[in-house]
C-alpha cells in the first residue's frame, strides 16, 4: 500500500512538472507571438504613413480570438510642430482566427476609446491630410513608383466594424495665434470595409478611416472653427483626397456593397462641407 502511494506521489510530481513545462513553453511561444505582432504592426504603420510609430504593448489571446494594443502613438509628418497626430491608450481588436489561414483575413471589430487626435493645419496642408496622401501611395500608378513595401503593408484585409468613441481633436494652426481648439467627436462607426470578397490593403483601410475622422471633425467644428481656418482645412482635405465623383466612386467600390450607402453619406457630407466654396 505504501509502495503504491509513493508511486502515485511520483506520478503526481511528474505530471505537475510536465504541466509547468507546457505552461512555460506556451508562455514563451505567446510572448514571441506578441513581440512579432508588435514589430509587424509598427513596421506596417510606419511604412504606410511614413512617420514614426510607437507601440508599448501587443497582447494576443488565441483562445479568445482577440488582441489588445496599448500605447499606440502615431507621429506627425516632417515639418509639423505638434508632438503627434494620434495617441491611443488602448485598442481592442476581435478577429476571425480561421480567416487568417485564407487570402481574406477578417477583423470583426476594432474598438478605439478616448483617443487624442491632433489636427495641425499649416498654410497649405495639414498633418492629417498629409497622412492621407501617404496612405494613398498604394493606389493606381503611384503604387508602382513606391519603394518596395514590407509584406505586412501589402496584406489585404476585411474589417467588419470600426468603433471610435470619446475622441477629442485638438486643432492647431498659425491663424489661432498659439491657441488650440478642442473639438469632441461623436461616436464614429464604420462597417464592412473591404467586404464581399473585395479586401483592401492596410493603407486603403487607414485612408478610409482618416478620411472619416477629418470629415467628422469638420462637421463637428463648423460652429466653432474660424471661417478662414475652416476654408484652409477644407482645401487641404480636398486636395489630399483629390475629391471628385470618380475618386469617391472608387472608394465606394473598394468598400463593398453593404457599405456603399454609408459612403454615399460621406460623399454628401463632404459635398456639404465644400458647398460654400463653390
Amino acid at each position: 500500500m505504501a509502495k503504491k502511494k509513493k508511486i502515485l506521489i511520483i506520478l503526481a510530481v511528474i505530471f505537475g512538472a510536465v504541466l509547468i513545462a507546457i505552461g512555460i513553453v506556451a508562455g514563451v511561444i505567446l510572448a514571441n507571438l506578441n513581440d512579432i505582432a508588435k514589430k509587424a504592426t509598427v513596421k506596417a504603420l510606419s511604412y504606410v504613413l511614413q512617420v514614426e510609430v510607437k507601440l508599448d504593448k501587443f497582447e494576443i489571446s488565441l483562445l479568445g480570438g482577440s488582441c489588445t494594443l496599448e500605447g499606440l502613438v502615431i507621429g506627425n509628418p516632417e515639418g509639423y510642430k505638434t508632438k503627434e497626430a494620434f495617441s491611443m491608450d488602448r485598442i481592442d481588436v476581435s478577429v476571425n482566427i480561421k480567416s487568417f489561414r485564407t487570402d481574406e483575413p477578417v477583423i470583426k471589430v476594432v474598438s478605439i476609446k478616448n483617443p487624442k487626435i491632433t489636427l495641425e493645419q499649416g498654410f497649405k496642408k495639414s498633418n492629417l491630410s498629409q497622412l492621407i496622401k501617404n496612405a494613398s501611395r498604394f493606389e493606381g500608378k503611384e503604387e508602382k513608383k513606391a519603394e518596395p513595401s514590407p509584406r505586412e503593408a501589402e496584406k489585404k484585409i476585411r474589417i467588419d466594424k470600426i468603433l471610435l468613441s470619446g475622441a477629442r481633436v485638438s486643432l492647431s494652426a498659425p491663424v489661432l495665434q498659439g491657441e488650440a481648439l478642442t473639438i469632441p467627436l461623436p461616436t464614429i462607426e464604420m462597417k464592412d470595409i473591404g467586404g464581399k470578397g473585395n479586401p483592401v490593403t492596410i493603407g486603403k483601410a487607414i485612408k478610409i478611416f482618416l478620411s472619416q475622422v477629418v470629415t467628422e471633425t469638420l462637421k463637428a467644428g463648423k460652429d466653432i472653427i474660424p471661417s478662414d481656418l475652416d476654408k484652409m482645412l477644407q482645401t487641404s482635405f480636398r486636395d489630399a483626397l483629390n475629391i471628385d465623383t470618380s475618386a469617391l466612386k472608387k472608394t465606394a467600390d473598394d468598400l463593398g456593397e453593404n457599405v456603399k450607402e454609408g459612403v454615399k453619406g460621406i460623399q454628401d457630407s463632404v459635398k456639404g462641407i465644400f458647398q460654400k466654396d463653390k
